[in-house]
């Protein structure tokens, strides 16, 4: 059998060594060796991580400036029914109106489209909050013979009615 000598005792001035005197290189070794790959494990995952996160930020950006950009153009839409363009711009000039109704609100929008209706003669459309849906009403004159649709017609007497055209051809 082989005796193993034990390690030399340092002597009172001298330090004792940091790990102590049981130190297994090769354990050490594969320690220092298992925290580095989990070190490098979690390096990986962070960067994951971030990129994944930024992917996500870009795409929210994205789809908001997307939304702001809808809710625009249905500003303007809207603003169009109530205040339309006159009829027989060309293309550069209704750009250019196009362009003009921009705001960070419906109002601004609106407030834009009445002003350059009323610069341009563009004629109004129902107001605001009226349903764009519904016709006018038509603005007849009475007619004596016609109803109204509140009374009965008034009968018509056709021979008067023709005594009078042929007075009128004479």
């Amino acid at each position: 059998m082989t005796e193993q000598t034990p390690a030399p005792k340092p002597a009172d001035d001298e330090k004792a060594a940091p790990w102590g005197e049981d130190f297994d290189p090769g354990r050490a070794w594969t320690l220092v060796q298992n925290l580095r790959a989990e070190r490098d494990e979690a390096r990986a995952a962070r960067d994951a991580a971030t990129a994944k996160a930024t992917e996500a930020a870009e795409s929210l950006a994205t789809a908001k400036a997307a939304q702001s950009d809808a809710e625009r153009a249905l500003w303007r839409e809207s603003a169009l029914r109530r205040h339309p363009l006159p009829e027989g711009l060309d293309a550069a000039a209704e750009a250019d109106a196009l362009a003009f109704l921009s705001g960070d609100s419906a109002e601004d929008v609106e407030r834009k489209a009445a002003t350059l209706a009323a610069l341009r003669g563009a004629a109004e459309v129902p107001a605001p909050g009226s349903d764009l849906r519904t016709r006018p009403e038509p603005r007849l004159a009475p007619v004596p013979g016609h109803s109204s649709g509140d009374a009965d017609p008034v009968p018509t007497d056709l021979g008067a009615l023709a005594a009078k055209i042929a007075a009128e051809r004479i």
